[in-house]
């Protein structure tokens, strides 16, 4: 069975959050650009926690490691790990705060936190798989300008989206009055960016 790596943000719709986690944003935290794609989830409250299921093996979590973060635990399926710190001065960014490698398969993932300081959750990994196990991975990349998309009302979508420069290939579609950019996340689905039209 071909096996790939997919990546996932903190926003992903099957991410389960807990407790009170806010979106992070460069008006409160400086260092905001620091993280993949400038987006975090961040919570403070003992307790809170981040959960998901996935089909794969080899998972990974990522953070950030900085001043003013606390202890934090990670469980799979149902088995927690030892507690760990998440404080670290310098401070650190796009870092792994948790990995393991398991047999293929479903599995559950929860990180919890421990103490009433800071814990935040940048983009997580998996290796996944897909097809048969006889079957090589074919991948294959359509640009948002390829005829088997359709933009409606096609006067609404702008091909010249702020930061069109970082998407891949330098170009996209983006609509402002609906606050929704659409992308391509992995081989798999076609998943939709709920964010703000201006980034």
């Amino acid at each position: 069975m071909p096996s790939y790596l997919a990546v996932y943000e903190d926003t992903a719709p099957f991410f389960t959050y807990s407790g009170s986690w806010v979106a992070g944003s460069s008006r409160d935290d400086r260092f905001a650009e620091q993280y993949s794609e400038s987006s975090f989830m961040v919570t403070q409250s003992t307790g809170a926690s981040f959960s998901f299921r996935f089909y794969g093996t080899r998972v990974e979590i990522f953070g950030s490691k900085r001043v003013g973060h606390g202890a934090y635990q990670a469980s799979l399926d149902g088995v927690s790990s030892p507690a760990a710190s998440g404080s670290a001065d310098p401070g650190q960014f796009k870092t792994s705060l948790y990995s393991s490698t398991v047999q293929k398969g479903f599995h559950n993932v929860t990180l919890s936190n421990m103490e009433a300081r800071f814990l935040d959750v940048d983009f997580v990994s998996w290796m996944a798989s897909v097809g048969r196990d006889d079957e090589p991975l074919i991948v294959n990349t359509r640009q948002d300008n390829d005829p088997g998309f359709a933009y409606n009302p096609p006067d609404a979508w702008m091909t010249t989206p702020p930061s069109v420069g970082t998407f891949s290939g330098s170009n996209g579609q983006s609509v402002g009055d609906a606050d929704v950019q659409g992308y391509v996340q992995n081989p798999i689905f076609l998943e939709f960016n709920l964010k703000p039209f201006v980034h």
